[in-house]
């Protein structure tokens, strides 16, 4: 069953439509370069910060 999931990135929020979620949350992080956090009960994705 594909479940609709909701993240925050550091481009606004993306909706998502997969079965595995962590999975495609991990492989796009990964590809635009994002962390992914928990804030607040909700998992999100940070841009690197650059001193």
């Amino acid at each position: 069953m594909n479940r609709l999931t909701e993240i925050d990135t550091p481009y606004g929020r993306k909706r998502l439509h997969y079965a595995t979620p962590l999975i495609a949350l991990r492989q796009i992080a990964k590809r635009n370069h994002w962390h992914l956090a928990v804030r607040r009960g909700r998992l999100i994705m940070e841009g690197y910060q650059h001193a």
